[in-house]
């Protein structure tokens, strides 16, 4: 799996440009029969070009609301949400604008019978001509590891190719921000890894991506962490700010000689405060500290502790 670009990187990335997506103070409510359910709270953040952010929080804490503010599919009751628009050909960044979501169960989103046709849905609808249409169409499922099964009944398709021609439909229209929405907590280790390798690799090439997981090890690999909890934006930084343990200075505490000493605590991290596990790579990072083992940099991924292991 290709390592993330660096975790401190992403307040640097173009600043001169305008952010692709700026929430200002959104709220979202719902109706129900006695009572209105406020989902969304005060929500003010933005997005910027070229970033890998994953999105975390609690069941119910907003965070597929979130995701489709952010694309356009839920309208919010109050503040304002600014994103890029659809357009038929691509700009002079490779990218036609516009936010596409890609779901948790593939099943709801395919509309076709065979796999081309799939692919090719979403440029029919913005009127992408039929020349640009193949040429894209060939580029996506390439990416997505279905080039062989162009012609392919969906029905044939394993749940994991599914959601790789869900992928593949998406990255045709040729969007600039890529929001996946739980995309692979139906499916098995295996075809997690392979679609999360995809998508850095389209990260990689220029893309814009929106990570919504309760997976730790796949929000580790992120440059950038945003944390809901009832509705409101509870953390928003670095996975190394989110994952690692607090250090708090009490220089409070009597001296040997009378005086006084400073003393440094480890607290519970952020990720542990709002009620999540921490990446199973973390943990056997602590147990080999426990053991002995003295880390320059802690790991968060697999690919940082053997690159750590490797230089001890």
């Amino acid at each position: 799996m290709p390592d993330p670009l660096p975790t401190n990187s992403f307040h640097e990335l173009q600043p001169q440009q305008p952010p692709l997506i700026v929430l200002q103070d959104v709220r979202v409510a719902f109706a129900q029969e006695d009572a209105v359910t406020l989902v969304l709270d005060a929500v003010s953040l933005q997005i910027h070009r070229g970033e890998y952010v994953a999105l975390v929080g609690p069941n119910g804490s907003g965070k597929s609301t979130l995701g489709q503010v952010m694309a356009g599919l839920c309208e919010v009751s109050s503040g304002s949400a600014i994103r890029p628009q659809w357009t038929p050909l691509p700009g002079v960044n490779g990218r036609g604008g516009g936010v596409a979501v890609i779901f948790q169960n593939p099943d709801a989103q395919i509309v076709e019978q065979t796999v081309l046709a799939d692919v090719c849905f979403g440029m029919e609808n913005l009127a992408v001509p039929r020349l640009e249409m193949a040429y894209r169409a060939e580029r996506a499922l390439t990416a997505c590891g279905l080039s062989k099964l162009t012609h392919a009944q969906v029905g044939e398709l394993s749940g994991g190719q599914k959601q790789l021609l869900c992928i593949a439909g998406a990255l045709a229209m040729s969007p600039q921000v890529l929001i996946l929405d739980e995309a692979t907590s139906m499916l098995p280790p295996a075809t997690r890894q392979q679609i999360l390798q995809v998508v850095q690799q389209q990260h990689q090439s220029g893309m814009t991506l929106v990570w919504i997981t309760q997976w730790m090890e796949e929000a580790a690999q992120a440059q950038r962490v945003i944390a809901l909890n009832q509705g409101r934006v509870a953390f928003d930084g670095t996975p190394e700010e989110f994952f690692h343990p607090t250090l708090v200075v009490n220089s409070a505490q009597p001296g040997h000689g009378g005086g006084e000493s400073s003393e440094t605590k480890k607290t519970s991290s952020v990720c542990e405060n709002l009620g999540f596990p921490l990446p199973y790579t973390l943990e056997v990072t602590k147990a080999l500290a426990n053991r002995g083992i003295r880390w320059q940099n802690w790991p968060l991924t697999p690919a940082a502790l053997t690159r750590e292991l490797s230089q001890l």
